[in-house]
């Protein structure tokens, strides 16, 4: 009665064991969510290594092979082993995502371009420019830090893990290379980016549009809800500082530069194509007005001397250094004011 006693005592004792390892990962796994540094995140991936451990030698004990020393009984420890540093990469992936999310989560926006939850007021205190910066910003700096702290501590095990993995006469699937990971992990990150990084265009240059307009109480109903000139220069920032976010990631093989024209052509064509139809649109105006009223008098400038308009180049002509070309706009177009803000548009 009292062996049995004692050994229900034991029972309850490795249960309990048992309970708090689960809850020991569970916690270290949580830390990986936070800002760590690579000293401290090697640290806790020692940690998870050495519960792996723990676990092996426990199913070894419960399959009755704990005191077998046969090469099968090594292989498949060494198969199993190799399995749970594949889970520990992934767990390692999915918890630093998680920080990464955090650091741009401040700066999630709704579709009308406005910050959500608690930080509205550090949003629009911002411009649209800085807001769209530090987006990519923080993007950058946490990708490509996770990628190097992972690098850093699974890649060398990574061949141990394939010997391990093809120790049997058949080739497992626990195999994986930390680096093919690595590649899945950048891919998705890549792609969720450069949706973020639509989202964020298309707010910024909203906010732009609203903010321009914002002194006029009844703005025309063509220039609502829609990219200014000012864009121009959000657009410009924002790929210099994603073309330089691609190049880094090109480093551990992930350049992603060639995705980006698709995104920012289009809009730079929008912002474009407004500029154009205002301008256009002015120029009609102008002539109606002068057309009804049966004037010519706005349409030309007699206070442009002849020596202002001699002295023009002109039109620049074909050359074969396309550096000499001259693009400023002739002066003779002072004399025709209308022609004038059509050019400037």
């Amino acid at each position: 009665g009292n062996e049995e006693q004692g050994q229900g005592v034991v029972q309850t004792v490795i249960y309990n064991i048992r309970c708090r390892e689960v809850d020991l990962r569970k916690h270290l796994l949580s830390r990986l969510r936070g800002d760590v540094s690579m000293p401290q995140c090697l640290e806790i991936v020692t940690a998870l290594r050495r519960l792996n451990g723990i676990e092996v030698e426990k199913r070894q004990f419960q399959s009755g092979n704990s005191n077998t020393s046969s090469s099968g009984t090594n292989a498949a420890a060494e198969q199993l082993y190799a399995g749970m540093e594949v889970r520990l990469q992934v767990d390692f992936l999915e918890s630093r995502d998680v920080w990464l999310e955090a650091g741009v989560k401040r700066f999630a926006v709704q579709s009308q371009g406005t910050a959500a939850h608690s930080h509205t007021a550090e949003y629009l205190s911002m411009s649209p420019t800085e807001m769209l910066l530090e987006v990519i910003e923080s993007y950058r700096t946490r990708c490509f830090e996770i990628a190097t702290q992972f690098l850093a501590i699974f890649r060398a095990s990574g061949s141990t893990s394939a010997v391990a993995g093809g120790t049997g006469t058949q080739p497992t699937s626990t195999s994986t290379s930390p680096t093919m990971l690595l590649s899945l992990w950048t891919t998705r990150r890549i792609e969720l980016f450069l949706s973020l990084l639509q989202s964020h265009l298309d707010a910024s240059l909203l906010l732009t549009n609203n903010r321009t307009h914002s002194t006029n109480k009844h703005p025309p109903s063509s220039q609502k809800n829609s990219p200014t000139a000012g864009g121009a220069a959000i657009l410009r920032d924002a790929l210099e500082a994603t073309s330089f976010f691609a190049v880094s990631m090109g480093r551990i093989g992930a350049d992603f530069q060639s995705r980006l024209a698709p995104i920012f052509e289009p809009r730079l064509v929008r912002i474009v194509t407004r500029c154009w139809e205002e301008g256009v649109a002015s120029l009609n105006g102008t002539l109606a007005v002068c057309r009804e009223a049966g004037v010519a008098t706005p349409l030309y400038n007699t206070s442009i001397g002849t020596d202002d308009i001699s002295n023009t180049g002109g039109l620049p002509t074909a050359t074969a250094n396309p550096e000499a070309i001259d693009c400023t706009p002739p002066r003779t177009l002072l004399a025709h004011p209308p022609l004038a803000r059509l050019v400037n548009s």
